[in-house]
């Protein structure tokens, strides 16, 4: 079960020898799984393969790495405040409190829920953040794969306090820098913007022509209650998901968030489109702010995400998702959203409507973004393989996660932070927040 060898030294070649593994077609497999630089090379016959550097892996459960599509890391220092709140309430608390974070601050908070989701086995992140630079590093320290949706205004329609805003030029200016300094083959910058009531249209306009010019994504929240539709409504005299049907912006170039409020109008005229969502259910249902209609545009790529800690005080990916399978259909079985798309949603289609391609499958030429769990902790022949992966999820951390090929979690220690460190330092600070 522990692992001997010195990790991320040599290892060119692994193999798992006789792993048990959840497989693309969502069912539980027995094979030899070759790892070679930092991609899945082989699956093969159990027991058949060798190399220099053999992990016996009979008494483990791999996993696909999971997706966290949309994550504030820095309000993690909310976390647990209120039970729940309007979005209005909580969109004011953010503007009016992100001047009091220090960088200090944020990139500690940061950190801390970076580092809780690896300790998840969540090794994908779409982070969005309006300090992007301070993310980045936070995301390079400590190894997991991270899309920033780099955040920008250049207005504020809304009735809360107001977020900060730059003139276009400074903007795409400052997008570039950050693309500059910190993409890698783990960090990948893309565009955004806070909300419907954040962009002039020739914002909205140019951040998408930057995402479509480098096979990126546009990204924004959109339509996240009543109120946010309402105040659009009053400013463009018609919905977010209108305005930006209007300027020809809902095609694959662009990532929405939220979209929780949407009229039988938004419906159809999404139902010719191929767009990609971010479903973040526990955060809707915090702040009253709606429900995605996951089954009816389940045509498009949908991840999952739980949004910020303030609105999500369990933070936790598995029980996003397992309220997913339950917040739909509750009273029409036909909106239940399968759980193999649930499954999908924190794994590989999660992964494709970030824009990251060979991530979230255990599959020949994907990237080797793997976690590791007790195999004497699950009956893999007890119930159906996409229940019994959720039920895994939520109830075990795992005791390995590798990252792009290499192991950023070992026999339950992080290798490239100190996890307790950093985890009584957030918590002295938390009580500020509080």
């Amino acid at each position: 079960m522990g692992i001997s060898m010195e990790p991320n030294k040599g290892m060119d070649r692994i193999t798992l020898k006789n792993a048990t593994y959840y497989s693309d077609q969502h069912d539980f497999r027995l094979a030899d799984i070759v790892i070679y630089g930092n991609k899945i090379e082989k699956i093969c016959q159990p027991n058949s393969q060798s190399s220099d550097h053999v992990i016996d892996a009979k008494s483990l459960i791999v996993l696909p790495g999971l997706t966290n599509g949309h994550l504030h890391p820095s309000k993690e220092l909310y976390g647990g405040v209120k039970a729940f709140s309007s979005i209005s309430e909580v969109l004011d608390t953010v503007h009016r409190n992100n001047h009091l974070e220090t960088e200090e601050l944020q990139g500690l908070s940061s950190l801390y829920s970076i580092l809780h989701s690896l300790r998840q086995g969540i090794t994908t992140l779409g982070i969005f953040t309006s300090r992007a630079e301070i993310d980045a590093e936070q995301a390079k320290k400590a190894g997991v794969r991270a899309v920033i949706h780099f955040s920008q205004n250049d207005q504020w329609l809304g009735r809360e306090s107001k977020p900060s805003s730059s003139s276009l030029e400074e903007v795409i200016k400052r997008y570039s820098d950050c693309v500059h300094t910190y993409e890698s083959d783990l960090i990948k910058v893309h565009p955004a913007t806070a909300s419907e009531l954040s962009a002039t249209p020739e914002l909205m306009k140019e951040l998408h022509k930057i995402a479509f010019q480098e096979n990126k994504k546009f990204v924004m929240h959109i339509c996240e209650g009543k109120s946010q539709v309402e105040q659009c409504i009053s400013h463009y005299g018609k919905s977010g998901i209108q305005v930006l049907d209007k300027l020809h912006l809902l095609d694959s170039s662009t990532l929405l968030v939220h979209a929780s409020t949407l009229s039988d109008e938004d419906l159809h005229v999404l139902s010719d489109k191929k767009v990609n969502f971010i479903h973040c259910p526990v955060s809707n249902s915090f702040t009253g702010a709606g429900r995605f209609p996951f089954k009816a545009l389940i045509h498009n790529k949908i991840g999952l995400g739980t949004d910020a800690a303030m609105v999500n005080p369990f933070h936790k990916l598995a029980f996003d998702a397992a309220f997913s399978l339950y917040f739909h259909g509750e009273s029409n079985l036909e909106e239940k959203v399968d759980v193999t798309d649930i499954v999908d949603s924190i794994t590989k289609t999660g992964a494709s409507a970030l824009g990251l391609d060979h991530v979230g499958s255990v599959k020949e030429g994907m990237f080797a973004d793997l976690c590791f769990f007790k195999r004497g902790d699950v009956v893999v022949e007890s119930q159906d393989p996409s229940l019994l992966f959720l039920d895994v999820i939520l109830s075990h951390h795992p005791i390995h996660v590798m990252v792009n090929g290499e192991f950023v979690i070992l026999n339950e220690s992080f290798l490239h932070c100190d996890f307790n460190l950093v985890s009584d330092h957030f918590l002295q600070n938390k009580k500020w927040g509080r």
